[in-house]
């Protein structure tokens, strides 16, 4: 072996494994204190872009989870609405019942005023019931104002409104009365007045009008005098149908998605009409109940099947998202095991490496003994 002084190349290669240790050192390091064996895309890129989309559709995957959480509470409280419309309905066969035999002849003007009122409160419910700030029956009815904006109309809901195609409806204001007119410019031109609760609000506070003739309902404030003039105009969802769509996956795609068409509950919606002004007028409310009752069972199947679609997409979700959370931690995650071995070898390694760096360090001493014995 050659003593050369200018250059020690036993401790220069000691320093270079020395290096490589001491950087494998520090990589076990990071890995058992972050947890990941993969913490950038230099580590490994093919590794880190696979574990990154799996990290994106696990995200995902949660959310649609929430989704479809979300979706299975707003049509609980749909079945809710539909279970109280039910009850109603109960009470209106028993009126129309007690109405059409010959016994209650004299009170048939107070049933039928109770069949008026059980009928609003209907529509009151399916016009009032929402989630999250979304209606629930007929969420998908989109309304526009036209002509000159008024200070007077502070909103407008036209939850219940069952309409096929755009109608325009025409506001007045009757001073007297404190009343409001809504007029449909369609074919047959029909119009409903209601009279403000309470009459014109005053200060800050407002008043809901619901012309349930119509399923639309207008909420006024202190200056509802200049609502008149107004041009109403309702439009109906995509396709004329209320689309609740649900998005329970990680794919814009109808295999990820549960839809319901939940329209108005309203008495009309129902098909309820008629009049308990007398017992054949009774007999045929009658009737009118049972095709009622028919209806909301068909709504509230379909709400039930929603939900089971729901749960079974939920279901299937979760195993989704734990399978996918499994792919990700094995690319990604740190084995604790594996980590721990190489650092206490990279580590010893080092130790050792520094060790060897001191001898080689001493290997041009050995020069001093050759030029002495000289």
């Amino acid at each position: 072996m050659s003593l050369t002084l200018n250059t020690n190349v036993s401790s220069l290669t000691t320093q270079n494994w020395l290096s490589i240790n001491s950087a494998a050192q520090a990589k076990a390091t990071e890995q058992l204190s972050s947890g990941y064996k993969i913490s950038s895309a230099a580590d490994d890129p093919a590794g880190y872009a696979i574990s990154f989309t799996l990290g994106v559709k696990d995200a995902v995957l949660q959310t649609a989870i929430n989704n479809a959480n979300q979706g299975t509470a707003m049509l609980q409280v749909a079945q809710g609405a539909m279970q109280q419309v039910g009850n109603i309905l109960t009470q209106l066969k028993q009126l129309a019942t007690e109405a059409a035999s010959a016994n209650d002849g004299s009170n048939l003007t107070s049933l039928d005023n109770e069949r008026q009122a059980l009928e609003t409160q209907i529509d009151n419910i399916s016009a009032s019931t929402t989630y999250a700030g979304t209606a629930v029956f007929s969420a998908g009815n989109t309304y526009a104002t036209t002509a000159t904006p008024t200070t007077g109309l502070s909103g407008v809901s036209a939850a219940g409104w069952t309409g096929s195609a755009a109608t325009t409806y025409d506001i007045t204001y009757t001073a007297g009365t404190h009343s409001i007119t809504l007029t449909s410019t369609g074919t047959g031109t029909p119009s409903q007045t209601v009279a403000i609760p309470g009459g014109v609000p005053t200060g800050l506070n407002t008043a809901s009008v619901n012309f349930s003739q119509f399923g639309i309902v207008l909420t006024v404030n202190a200056n509802a005098a200049s609502i008149g003039g107004t041009t109403l105009t309702v439009s109906p969802p995509a396709g004329g149908t209320n689309n609740l769509t649900f998005q329970v996956g990680d794919a814009s795609a109808t295999s990820n998605q549960v839809s319901l068409s939940l329209g108005s509950i309203s008495h009309s919606s129902l098909g309820l009409s008629g009049d308990l002004t007398s017992a054949a007028d009774a007999g045929l409310y009658m009737t009118a109940v049972d095709g009622a009752i028919n209806t909301l069972n068909t709504d509230e199947g379909n709400v039930g099947d929603a939900q089971n679609q729901l749960g079974y997409q939920t279901a299937n979700l979760q195993t989704m998202d734990t399978n996918t959370q499994a792919a990700e931690s094995a690319i990604k995650n740190t084995d604790y095991a594996a980590s721990m071995s190489n650092f206490t070898q990279y580590q010893i390694a080092t130790q050792a490496g520094v060790a060897m760096l001191s001898q080689a360090n001493q290997i041009p001493q050995e020069i001093l003994s050759l030029l002495k014995g000289g």
